[in-house]
């Protein structure tokens, strides 16, 4: 595995400007969708101090450039216990990405467990593992540590945990924003396309959205 040398975003004044790091395997000009996503989960959460994401929803524009980019966030509901924000990612002027969020106040509930599938092995008992197409070394998945836990890629069902790599970590990390930028466990299916989807999911349609998004 590569070993990480920098972030995924440099903070400039309000602005932050992007690093190779971010770049996904669609485009050497183009960003992969997770670390954008972290960013408007960042923001959004920093608007709201006492509350916490319940849902967010990222919606990609255009394809976002490897660039200096800005971050607004707007109120859509101010209540006590929830609270809905859209959050922005501008270019220039231009909005190429925006998140949805519904925000809640924690409160003492009673909650069952809802899984139904059987626990993954720890991260630390997993294989090193690097995603085979991305065509640049360093790009986003050079700065993710990855370990599959289950399976085997390209034959079939798996598994595998994500982080951001140790080395780029500037500073402590919230659940959200850590999940926004690749924390996943992945699915797969023999004799299909190599594409990936967030946990369990097939891989064939997370690839297909993140392709869409950096096609634009």
């Amino acid at each position: 595995m590569a070993r990480m040398t920098d972030a995924f975003y440099v903070p400039d004044g309000d602005d932050f400007v992007a690093t190779v790091h971010t770049r996904g395997p669609w485009s050497p000009k183009h960003q992969h969708g997770g670390p954008p996503s972290a960013l408007l989960a960042r923001a959004i959460e920093a608007q709201a101090p006492g509350f916490v994401v319940a849902r967010i929803t990222v919606d990609f524009l255009l394809p976002v450039p490897i660039d200096r980019l800005g971050v607004r966030v707007d109120i859509l509901r101010a209540g006590a216990k929830v609270q809905r924000l859209v959050a922005r990612l501008l270019h220039g002027e231009r909005a190429v990405a925006h998140a949805i969020a519904a925000l809640v106040r924690p409160a003492a509930v009673a909650i069952a467990s809802p899984s139904n599938d059987a626990p993954l092995p720890p991260p630390d008992t997993g294989r090193p593992f690097q995603f085979p197409f991305f065509n640049d070394p360093v790009s986003y998945h050079a700065a993710m540590e990855t370990r599959l836990v289950r399976g085997v890629w390209g034959s079939g069902r798996a598994a595998a945990w994500m982080r951001q790599a140790p080395a780029a970590r500037r500073r402590h990390r919230d659940v959200t924003a850590r999940a926004c930028a690749g924390r996943r466990r992945l699915r797969q299916r023999r004799q299909r396309r190599h594409r990936a989807r967030p946990r369990h999911r097939d891989q064939r349609r997370s690839l297909r959205e993140h392709a869409s998004a950096a096609a634009g």
